[in-house]
């Protein structure tokens, strides 16, 4: 586990040392398994683009390293009613690339990751061991004058892609908002 945590640690301060801007954000979770919620923080490096199209639009990416708490505010086994988690996770985005205006780039992106939880069990949902895939999906837009800020919504499923004998999963929903270092 330590050197599972170790790696992720690496991961995550080699894609800080390429950052093209870096971003930290905090993300509210709601209405996850047995009514769960989230409180995370988190940074990002963005990369540059990968493809740039005609109609001022872009493939892109980043890399986010987040850290989380969920809590369960009905669980059916206060035992484990909340659980934390390390993740670091490449996505690839779709986004305007020159703003439109009104300072607006939308985007969509998805993204699959890796993520070390402090615990297996979440309420009555075993979730197979202490490593987890991190998948995720989600829309939002930066704006500002220099597209400094940005607010998104994301649909997070944990899962061990069934590698391990249990496999009941996790999923929130979030709400992220985040402030680009330029």
């Amino acid at each position: 586990m330590k050197k599972v945590v170790l790696s992720l640690l690496l991961l995550s301060l080699s894609s800080w040392a390429i950052a093209n801007p870096l971003s930290v954000g905090f993300t509210l979770g709601f209405g996850g398994v047995d009514n769960s919620d989230a409180l995370s923080i988190n940074a990002q490096s963005q990369w540059n683009n990968l493809i740039t199209f005609r109609n001022e639009w872009a493939l892109t990416g980043y890399w986010n390293t987040e850290l989380n708490y969920f809590s369960a505010s009905s669980p059916e086994n206060t035992h484990y009613n909340n659980f934390t988690m390390l993740s670091e996770t490449p996505n690839l985005r779709y986004i305007r690339d020159t703003p439109y205006q009104n300072s607006l780039r939308p985007f969509i992106d998805a993204g699959f990751g890796l993520g070390v939880m402090n615990q297996r069990q979440f309420s009555n949902n075993d979730l197979g061991g202490y490593f987890t895939f991190r998948e995720s999906i989600g829309f939002g837009t930066r704006f500002g004058d220099d597209s400094q800020f940005e607010i998104s919504y994301h649909y997070i499923y944990l899962t061990n892609l069934s590698l391990l004998p249990s496999n009941d999963g996790f999923f929130i929903n979030t709400i992220d908002f985040d402030y680009y270092f330029l």
